[in-house]
């Protein structure tokens, strides 16, 4: 390579790596990620070094310099003397002329406010899986071992239990008129309960329209005003999909249909956001935003906003999104910095696993409720705590 071909790249780069180091997690790819198509053949590994390898080794075979910076000081920071790393390392180092040591890359990470306040006060060795908003600025919580569902206000104050008509239950949403959807896989249906948790509604998932020949059940329920989405299983490829019902119509015959989402083959969390879907995908780990164009038409990718190998649950507040994954509380701004917070801190052992997240406003603060498997709880989590 020329001197001039030499000097354009690396001025490429500089301006491409420069958030790495003013405010940027390397751990978090984000949208310098250009290698998604990659991913999913490349994260098979179940080790969390050898997803990272694989991951790296992916985004370096694309030719992507700037976007192997984070995948390769994710490697170090799980396997610091990893020989193939630090030779990646060493080469970025070399082409791009910013200065490249692990010690740099481990002193970029910053840490964003936030303020663990506990577990709330639930029923002993409750594990609730799913939360929901209520209309009242509540939420609730549903448990992932027996029919009961619990109900809190905006500061985490459990506000009582309630026993569900049901055996068992996977998922919990709320609709745009205050109505709570429960999931019902023994019987492959989704049950609609009033502000007052009485039944008013059922959709029989073994009668719709449109999808002959598959059969369908219902695990977790997503909603905004007009749709109902649900991550559910077809029998015919026993894989799960992203189904799509409408809510106007409440009498007659529904038609859904299942959306096609482009790196996503297996959806485990998902927001509706007005004309955008936000949808997590746990193998490999991508939370990518979709455009939604309109009725008959398929979702549209519009980027990969984060990947990395183990992300587990997800919240969006605005042009802030929150990430969890087995070692990090991640926020993501709207200038795409990334800043994270170790698990490790919220809990006395040094471990939380965080299943699912919900934010919620109270007294002017955002607050981030956690279901934490390890601890078979719900964590409050201040994210704009007073200075």
């Amino acid at each position: 390579m020329n001197d001039p071909a030499r000097g354009e790249l690396q001025r490429t780069l500089r301006l491409k790596s420069a958030n790495l180091f003013s405010g940027c997690d390397p751990l978090c790819m984000g949208e310098t990620l250009q290698a998604a198509d990659l991913l999913p053949d490349a994260l098979r590994d179940t080790d969390a070094l050898g997803m990272r390898l694989a991951d790296m080794d992916a985004v370096l075979s694309a030719g992507d310099p700037a976007g192997a910076i984070p995948a390769v000081a994710a490697v170090l920071a799980v396997a610091p003397d990893n020989a193939r790393a630090l030779a990646a390392l060493k080469g970025l180092d070399d082409l791009t002329g910013l200065g490249l040591t692990p010690e740099k890359l481990a002193d970029v990470r910053r840490r964003f406010a936030l303020r663990h306040t506990g577990l709330l006060d639930a029923p002993k060795n409750t594990r609730c899986h799913q939360l929901a908003p209520l209309p009242d600025g509540g939420f609730a919580a549903l448990d992932a071992e027996r029919p009961a569902l619990y109900r809190f206000d905006a500061s985490g104050r459990l506000l009582g239990e309630t026993i569900l008509p049901l055996d068992r239950t996977a998922g919990l949403a709320c609709a745009a008129d205050g109505a709570l959807i429960l999931s019902d896989p023994a019987r492959r249906a989704c049950l609609f309960l009033d502000r007052n948790l009485s039944p008013v509604r059922r959709l029989d998932f073994a009668r719709f329209d449109g999808l002959s020949g598959q059969d369908w059940t219902p695990y977790r329920p997503f909603a905004d005003a007009e749709t109902l989405y649900v991550q559910a299983l077809c029998s015919r490829d026993n894989r799960f999909h992203i189904l799509a019902l409408p809510l106007g119509d409440r009498d007659g015959r529904l038609s859904p249909r299942r959306l096609d989402l482009p790196h996503c083959p297996f959806p485990v969390d998902l927001i509706p956001d007005g004309n955008r879907l936000w949808v997590l995908n746990f193998r490999p780990g991508l939370l990518c935003l979709y455009d939604l164009p309109g009725p008959g038409a398929g979702p549209v990718l519009r980027r990969v906003v984060c990947a990395r190998p183990s992300l587990r649950s997800m919240a969006v507040d605005g042009d802030d999104i929150f990430v969890a994954d087995e070692e990090d509380l991640i926020k993501r701004d709207a200038h795409g910095h990334v800043y994270a917070a170790p698990l490790a801190a919220m809990s006395p052992e040094g471990k939380a696993t965080l299943t699912h997240m919900l934010l919620v406003r109270h007294e002017g603060r955002r607050v981030l409720y956690c279901c934490d498997k390890t601890r078979r709880g719900i964590r409050r989590v201040e994210i704009d705590p007073p200075q």
